[in-house]
């Protein structure tokens, strides 16, 4: 939801690891805190959140989410499910035997959709 198609895909697809400029530059994240200064930048945020009215934030907060296509949750089970099943796949028993065996994966044929 935060970031577009194409972004979602290669960072799916690729599954490496991003450090905090390129998320930044990404959108997937706000700010960038140095560690000295997290704890003390956390507490102001909370501090200046805590000064907005309690009602209209929640009522703010339902409106965004109604805007929404689905439900975060929906979303999180749609992944889920799509992760179970790829978990019981033999694609992921050979990698994790692979893995344990320090080989390369020796994959089957490429599946359609």
């Amino acid at each position: 939801r935060q970031v577009g198609e194409r972004v979602v895909r290669e960072l799916i697809l690729l599954g490496q690891t991003i450090d905090a400029p390129r998320a930044l530059a990404l959108r997937l994240i706000n700010r960038i805190e140095p560690a000295k200064t997290l704890s003390d930048a956390a507490l102001q945020f909370a501090r200046t959140t805590l000064q907005a009215a309690p009602g209209a934030i929640a009522r703010t907060k339902k409106l965004l989410d109604s805007l929404a296509g689905r439900t975060i949750e929906e979303d999180l089970q749609r992944a889920l499910a799509f992760h179970l099943n790829a978990r019981n796949s033999s694609e992921a028993a050979e990698g994790m035997k692979a893995f344990l065996e320090k080989r390369a994966p020796l994959w089957g044929p490429r599946e359609e959709d």
